[in-house]
């Protein structure tokens, strides 16, 4: 094959702009930090690192949504652990009440007392969060009692929240399957001691107190357990989270110190092949006839 100049500068030019390209690349590397900059850097650790990052976007919503699930219980705990002080409280007085040498007048004070824990009860059942009622059902805008001698308001549906690939859980308790039988027997214990029904007091409504009482214990229980499963999964998830992160570090972080030294070795590969060029290029026909 015939070399002419005009083949030999094609050439030294696009050895030039490979070498400079390569340049270009480090010069990158080096700004961004990232060995990956675009799929066609390394298409096979581009896929990988896609991949990777699907894997932390899908766990951070996962994580989120039990976040979403703690402070939803966590709220719900702290309602119905003041519920049963309240219940705890009408129990003694449901006690004291039923005490057949108090005079109507005492029995009186002991109801008044009760109707301010049965509004009391009320401010309990409509705990909100974020402006959404947490004993609504479904139903979080509308409140579930507007006082302790209505219906409940809400739904009887649970809230409920995917913490992992289709897996679910209930977060949440509608408001009716806990304060009615409370509501229940607070109203029965205001009538009782308006009308000095005392043996009533002692037995049925009394019996209606402790139900409400264990129904609560029981929720809180239940909503326990569930926190302590929404704490395992969070934990388990940000190990995942750690391990990814440092598996997509791996990909897409450049090694400063190596890139620093490949970078080094490219400008001298650069300087070389302009040198040589130079030499290359610069005798003419001229230079040989002198």
């Amino acid at each position: 094959m015939r070399l002419t100049n005009s083949l030999i500068v094609n050439n030294l030019m696009k050895d030039l702009n490979n070498n400079l390209k390569k340049l270009d690349r480090l010069n990158y590397q080096l700004a961004t930090g990232k060995k990956i900059n675009t799929p066609s850097d390394d298409p096979i650790s581009a896929l990988r690192s896609m991949q990777y990052q699907t894997i932390l976007k899908q766990n951070e919503q996962y994580i989120e949504n039990i976040d979403q699930a703690m402070d939803w219980i966590d709220t719900s705990e702290m309602a119905l652990n003041e519920m049963n002080s309240v219940l705890q409280r009408a129990r003694e007085l449901a006690i004291y009440g039923a005490n057949e040498t108090l005079d109507q007048s005492q029995r009186d004070a002991i109801r008044e007392e009760i109707i301010q824990l049965a509004e009391h009860l009320v401010q309990i059942a409509n705990t909100s969060i974020g402006g959404r009622f947490i004993f609504s059902g479904h139903k979080t805008t509308t409140k579930p009692y507007t006082d302790y001698t209505t219906p409940y308001q809400g739904d009887s549906e649970y809230l409920s929240v995917e913490i992992s690939k289709n897996i679910e859980i209930e977060y949440s308790v509608p408001g009716n399957v806990i304060f009615d039988k409370a509501f229940e027997a607070l109203r029965d214990m205001i009538n009782d001691l308006s009308t000095g029904n005392t043996n009533n007091l002692s037995s049925v409504t009394l019996q209606k107190l402790d139900d409400a009482i264990n129904n609560c214990l029981s929720f809180r229980a239940n909503l326990g357990s569930k926190l302590k499963r929404l704490e395992l999964a969070r934990h388990r998830f940000e190990d995942v989270n750690i391990k990814h992160t440092q598996l997509l570090s791996e990909i897409e972080d450049v090694d400063i110190a190596e890139t620093i030294m490949n970078l080094r070795m490219q400008e001298n590969v650069y300087r070389a092949s302009l040198a040589a060029g130079a030499r290359i290029i610069q005798p003419s026909l001229v230079d040989f006839i002198k």
